[in-house]
């Protein structure tokens, strides 16, 4: 399976603590390619900090390095897809926890990777990904356990 790495995703992949770690570490062991923007790597490394599990964005940080991951890097007229995708979602994701705006920009890029790479599945805990598009059109099928 060819899948999106999501920031939540990957946290629960990396920090045995997390509800779904399990299932989130056995999607991106499985999948034949997970793609995972700048964005989503350096959120990652920002919540995983938080969480107090240093380790795992070292972790993190090697396995991007090792090619685990297929990164892509977007390009400036990707950025203008993105203003469009925060500007159409703004204050339209309806969730159980509030979230400021609604989709960040980590969001809207995986919503173009997908695009970019024809993937229709995410890693993910969020519930975002049910309502959003991506700019084709297209909604992804979330992977993992959902939270809110």
């Amino acid at each position: 399976m060819r899948l999106i790495a999501d920031t939540s995703g990957i946290v629960t992949a990396l920090d045995a603590d997390q509800p779904g770690h399990d299932q989130a570490l056995a999607a991106l062991q499985d999948a034949a390619v997970a793609v995972v923007t700048p964005q989503v790597i350096a959120e990652t490394c920002h919540v995983l900090t938080r969480l107090g599990v240093p380790s795992a964005v070292d972790g993190l940080l090697e396995d991007v390095a090792a090619g685990f991951y297929e990164l892509w890097n977007p390009e400036p007229h990707h950025y203008s897809q993105a203003r469009e995708s925060l500007s159409k979602y703004r204050g339209a994701i309806q969730r159980k926890r509030p979230k400021p705006d609604g989709l960040d920009l980590a969001d809207a890029m995986n919503l173009i990777a997908a695009d970019r790479f024809g993937i229709e599945f995410i890693l993910t805990t969020d519930s975002d990904y049910r309502q959003a598009r991506t700019p084709g059109g297209k909604t992804l099928a979330p992977i993992s356990l959902m939270r809110d």
